[in-house]
């Protein structure tokens, strides 16, 4: 019973912590008269800021992203087939969201291995879609594996779920914030159980100081458990606003109750709240706090700068360090700054010595965000002297909100998709796309409604999937027109008619558009990519167009030579 205990005291304590970092991590810059105390210049702060991202951003938006593991080495990467393949990897993909619909898009671009892989993610309300070139880099990463009984699977696979569906709550958590509603109520709890003699005021220099160590965070977290028992009913309700936002399904009276009546049972067993000596004995296990310190500007949007150093271990087993600084500037409008982690780690009895480092910066404006971080690992055999992993990750995104962002989800018909429970009782589903064509359009992926199908030696594809991404639109016109115009260029063709016409000048096509599953148009690719003044390139060994805007072609990289195809005919 008493190891019972001491472990629920360890989860409040911990619990403690955790809602203390948020409150560093979110407060903003003070507003207020130099009269006031520094407690209440940053609660009057914290009183003003929004959580809320980048108007929209997590409602309507679209982004890139890309990771590119720029070094991947050391003897347990060498010793591993698999793992040497992953050097030079490089992710991109985009994105288009739309929570209100509760549809969201990726599609994505792995360099793997020399290869190229390309396929798309989609979520519709409660239903998750996946492309299934996925295979082939599965096969790439373990040759062993068996995929040729599912070379017959179709483009997607889909899986329904309740569980994809409340993913759209766990985003979003509601009215588009960041945080769930009650979260700035909690915080406010908490500073205001901080004790006054932490914070201190510099009108010399304009700024708020809130600076504590491990003396001071015992203090801190003994008063916030003193105020919790003196302010319980506030407490409970604040805590179950948050909780019940996160599970719609929950009781907010039930979560009340039973927070009430666990600080009760605490007080009258005497562990709650815990003495200051107790907590320091408690904390002493864990870490040492060294330093954390965090300064505020009293200007307006001006500069808030956080600094924690701490320690933990310090046994014959292992020990450790951590340290963590932030410097930002600007509101909501005009949010920047960057951001530093580093941890190091000991292991006394493996002798081994483990080095991180996270270093970041970001810009968010009203409307769009940007951040890119480089993530090191590094890893040694201090009795061998040998480094075991280096590591070296560049990440970066790019986020914009967008009120008009269309999200396409693909039309699932039965020759195209699959359900991957379906799937799974019977590999042997339909067509064969082992020697599917993959469309880049600029170094992005095209998402069809229906793969690209070779006709003699053409490809063929969507028109309304080819002329979105060359930036074109389409008119249908019954029974059998079809118009692709962008900027000053129009093109008129005819399903099963080889003429056509460009802003009324008739040419001829080797094959002609042609309609699949009734209500999608194919039409040759070369032919429109061409006609909208793209510039078109075939990889035979990959199975990949690559169609650029520019007016010079985009640089592929090492990797095989690029056919153009024959002269005379379309891909």
């Amino acid at each position: 019973m008493g190891g019972q205990t001491n472990s629920m005291k360890n989860k409040r304590i911990l619990s403690l912590l955790l809602c203390f970092a948020l409150f560093l991590g979110v407060i903003y810059p003070v507003q207020a008269a130099s009269t006031s105390t520094a407690k209440q210049l940053l609660l009057n702060g914290l009183q003003s800021y929004s959580f809320s991202p980048p108007d929209g951003l997590l409602e309507k938006a679209s982004g890139t992203a890309a990771l590119v593991l720029k070094t991947f080495g050391g003897s347990l990467v060498s010793d591993d087939e698999a793992l040497k393949k992953l050097k030079g990897s490089e992710l991109k993909f985009g994105y288009k969201l739309n929570s209100p619909e509760k549809k969201a898009a990726l599609d994505y671009n792995l360099s793997y291995n020399h290869n190229n892989y390309s396929g798309s993610l989609f979520i519709d309300d409660n239903k998750l879609i996946l492309s299934t070139e996925i295979l082939s880099l599965l096969k790439d990463i373990d040759p062993a594996l068996e995929t040729d009984r599912l070379k017959n699977i179709p483009q997607y696979v889909y899986y329904t779920g309740n569980e994809i569906g409340e993913l759209w709550n766990s985003y979003t958590y509601r009215e588009g914030q960041y945080l769930p509603p009650g979260s700035k109520d909690l915080l406010v709890f908490m500073v205001e159980a901080i004790p006054d003699k932490y914070f201190s005021v510099s009108l010399v220099n304009q700024k708020a100081t809130f600076s504590i160590d491990q003396q001071g965070l015992c203090d801190v977290i003994y008063s916030f458990m003193q105020k919790s028992v003196d302010e319980k009913e506030r407490l409970a309700s604040i805590i179950a606003e948050i909780g019940s936002s996160m599970e719609p399904e929950a009781d907010k009276e039930i979560i009340k109750s039973e927070i009430i009546a666990g600080i009760d049972a605490g007080v009258s067993n005497g562990d709650y709240p815990a003495s200051p000596e107790k907590i320091q004995q408690e904390l002493a296990n864990i870490f040492d706090l060294e330093e954390l310190t965090y300064e505020v500007s009293l200007l307006p949007a001006g500069q808030r700068k956080l600094a924690a150093a701490m320690n933990f271990g310090g046994n014959s087993e292992s020990a450790g360090r951590l340290t963590v600084n932030t410097d930002f500037t600007g509101g909501n409008e005009n949010l920047k700054g960057t951001y530093s982690v580093n941890l190091s780690v000991r292991d006394e009895w493996k002798k081994i010595d483990i080095a991180g480092q996270i270093e970041g910066q970001m810009r968010q404006t009203g409307n769009d965000a940007k951040s890119d971080d480089s993530i090191k690992v590094n890893v040694k055999d201090v009795s061998e002297n040998t480094t075991l992993i280096d590591l070296h990750l560049e990440c970066s995104s790019r986020d914009k909100a967008d009120k008009d962002v269309q999200v396409n989800i693909p039309v699932l018909t039965k020759s195209n998709s699959s359900d991957i429970d379906s799937l799974l009782n019977d590999a042997s589903c339909l067509p064969d796309y082992s020697a599917r064509i993959h469309v880049l359009v600029d170094g992005r992926p095209i998402p069809f409604d229906v793969p690209p199908y070779d006709k003699n030696g053409v490809t063929m594809v969507p028109v309304r999937n080819l002329a979105k991404a060359l930036g074109g639109e389409v008119t249908w016109t019954e029974p059998d027109q079809v118009t692709i115009c962008r900027a000053d260029t129009s093109i008129t063709m005819y399903v099963g008619r080889q003429t056509y016409t460009v802003n009324g000048v008739e040419k001829q096509c080797g094959t002609p558009p042609f309609t699949r599953d009734e209500t999608i148009t194919m039409v040759p690719l070369r032919t429109i990519a061409e006609e909208l003044g793209c510039q078109v390139k075939y990889d035979s060994a990959s199975k990949t167009i690559f169609i650029s805007r520019a007016k010079d072609l985009i640089e592929q990289g090492p990797g095989p030579a690029l056919s153009q195809g024959p002269a005379s005919t379309d891909l």
